[in-house]
């Protein structure tokens, strides 16, 4: 059929399906070893990153939807894992930041994300690991445009 997509060149879709498996994989061992959500730990990851940060500044790096964002922050900082601070700048926002008890979780995620991400990518060069990374920067970048 001339109107069919090619599943195995179109890029959305291939993203996508890496992103399914990824994400499935990813939030099954989280949840066993660490009784964490994938979102919990993306917050997690985003705020070890850049501290004291608002929600929208997650929402929009991440590309998660509001309401989950604000119902993860919600149970993070129930589980004691993050605080929440008014913005001084911005007094209908709030700042987040990871708590020790948080930092220390993500650290420990990482840990077992950074082992995924080897086996990952285990058959690709050093060479190719970087094109990648620098492609997959560019197209996410590029999202912007849509």
């Amino acid at each position: 059929m001339p109107n069919t997509l090619d599943l195995n060149r179109h890029v959305p879709a291939l993203v996508a399906f890496i992103d399914n498996k990824l994400s499935a994989h990813g939030a099954k061992i989280y949840k066993e070893l660490f009784n964490t959500s994938l979102t919990e730990f993306r917050i997690l990851s985003m705020l070890a990153v850049e501290p004291n940060i608002n929600a929208q500044r997650i929402i929009e790096f991440i590309g998660l939807d509001k309401a989950g964002v604000s119902r993860t922050i919600k149970q993070l900082h129930e589980k004691n894992l993050l605080t929440v601070v008014p913005d001084p700048h911005d007094l209908r926002a709030n700042n987040l930041c990871l708590t020790d008890s948080g930092l220390a979780l993500h650290d420990q995620i990482a840990t077992v994300s950074k082992a995924r991400e080897q086996r990952l990518l285990s058959d690709f060069n050093h060479m190719e690991i970087e094109n990648l990374i620098y492609l997959l920067n560019k197209l996410h970048q590029g999202l912007e445009h849509l």
